[in-house]
């Protein structure tokens, strides 16, 4: 089994081309995609309802609840959330990373940079499992 089919992955983002463009992408690198959300609250009520992915890839700039605002109540509450804060805004390389996130990166950046970005956050959460085993 791969281990990539055993995370689970949530996009958020407000443009539905988005949210099913990297579901097809993110689907066929093996990841598991849950429901998607289009804003934080929308993802939030996911949350609580006991939908919760291992990553998130959240877009930074939506309606009603935004990532930033998305990202500060993620790590209060569900703290093992890797978060990979997406957005047109990440253009230069260098690049504020926004307070809580795991990892940047731009929109308009080729998809590689998105699934090494996955990449290096499920070696991350698959290596924290076997040291707390």
């Amino acid at each position: 089994m791969n281990i990539s089919s055993q995370i689970k992955v949530a996009i958020v983002d407000d443009h539905a081309l988005i949210r099913k463009s990297l579901q097809e992408l993110v689907s066929l690198w093996g990841y598991n995609v849950i429901p998607q959300a289009t804003n934080g609250k929308d993802f939030l009520d996911l949350l609580v309802r006991g939908i919760i992915p291992d990553i998130c890839i959240l877009d930074m700039r939506m309606p009603e609840m935004d990532g930033y605002e998305t990202i500060k109540v993620v790590k209060e509450k569900w703290p093992g959330i890797k978060i990979i804060a997406y957005s047109m805004d990440f253009k230069d390389p260098h690049a504020q990373q926004p307070e809580g996130a795991d990892v940047i990166v731009s929109k308009s950046g080729p998809y590689q940079e998105l699934k090494a970005a996955l990449a290096l956050l499920t070696s991350q959460i698959v290596g924290s499992k076997i040291t707390s085993q």
